[in-house]
């Protein structure tokens, strides 16, 4: 499940935002008037989930890489996960889970990140009882504009500490263990992409274009991949033959 999402300079969105998305229901709406961004929201998505391309907002094209940045929050089920990445996901979880809670001091956190993160923590308290920090990691981890992994605003040492530990007798700058961290969680942001499937279908799209057997989204909707479905179709006897045929007919040709 996704929580909501953070986006900094994508689209309409300039300034960092946090946009709830659920709070355990498996509906969403997205209610607005028109320009407001639902579809900026929707574009977020294609470009975490399906690597389109990083809108940058038309008011801040200059800004760092660092500030341009769309970062799901997942809320996911701690058997659900791959026990390969369990223990890095445990240890970071645990960490967001007790900032956005409350229990830690607010002058450890960056003052520009305290607002968002109060946010966030509010929209938490309206979850299911059901869905603990013993029952459901909850990672924020998302892609900057060039695709690397980033973490938005859960960049600061409390919680880069969660994920990295500190390099003996080396005087590290925030940065570069922000550079760490996101390197030893590029693995487990590409696991958590795999486990989800999003289709993006928008509202001006030709028909023709969408409809076409070979897109990534037909094939998502039909639950399989196209060379899979041709496969029940055509053995490989069936595509030696079709070759032979087609190479005959080429030698007639004048």
């Amino acid at each position: 499940m996704i929580l909501g999402v953070l986006l900094r300079n994508f689209k309409t969105y300039k300034n960092i935002t946090f946009i709830p998305i659920s709070n355990g229901d498996k509906f969403c709406g997205l209610i607005g008037k028109n320009g407001i961004g639902k579809s900026s929201i929707l574009e977020a998505f294609d470009f975490y989930f399906n690597d389109k391309e990083f809108q940058l907002n038309i008011n801040n094209i200059g800004a760092p890489n660092d500030e341009c940045y769309v970062v799901p929050i997942f809320l996911i089920e701690k058997d659900s996960i791959s026990k390969k990445f369990s223990q890095i996901a445990e240890q970071f979880s645990n960490c967001v889970w007790t900032v956005l809670s409350g229990e830690i001091a607010a002058p450890i956190i960056n003052n520009n990140y305290i607002e968002h993160l109060k946010l966030i923590g509010n929209h938490i308290k309206g979850l299911d009882a059901s869905i603990t920090k013993e029952t459901h990691y909850l990672l924020p981890i998302g892609k900057d504009k060039n695709g690397w992994t980033s973490l938005g605003i859960f960049r600061d040492s409390i919680f880069l500490d969660s994920i990295v530990s500190p390099l003996e007798d080396i005087e590290e700058s925030t940065t570069a263990k922000a550079i760490r961290a996101q390197l030893v969680l590029s693995d487990l942001l590409e696991y958590i992409r795999s486990i989800f499937q999003y289709v993006y279908i928008p509202k001006d799209i030709e028909p023709e274009k969408f409809v076409q057997f070979e897109t990534k989204e037909i094939q998502t909707l039909l639950g399989t991949k196209l060379e899979n479905i041709v496969g029940k179709f055509l053995t490989k006897d069936n595509i030696q033959e079709i070759s032979r045929g087609l190479k005959q007919f080429i030698t007639t040709v004048p």
